[in-house]
């Protein structure tokens, strides 16, 4: 597969609805190597309506939430370094 997809990327609440409303939310994660969601992006998802809450939970679970303004290459909470 291309080098595109071995780096991370950073979702926004657009694919994340659209792949979850289709049942393929897995594919983020399945194509990339590490989706990184930022906070406030989760709590938009969280936010929509009740009916999309299963699937959007589910692909947000595949992904790293990363706190609002914390650059990838710096250390996540734990130490991790997000990469």
């Amino acid at each position: 597969m291309s080098e595109f997809f071995d780096h991370p990327i950073v979702c926004n609440t657009g694919p994340v609805i659209g792949l979850s409303r289709a049942g393929a939310g897995h594919l983020l994660s399945s194509l990339f190597t590490r989706v990184l969601l930022p906070a406030p992006v989760v709590a938009e998802l969280r936010a929509g309506p009740a009916g999309d809450s299963a699937e959007i939970e589910r692909t947000i679970a595949l992904a790293h939430i990363v706190p609002l303004g914390q650059p990838t290459g710096a250390p996540a909470a734990g130490g991790t370094r997000l990469r």
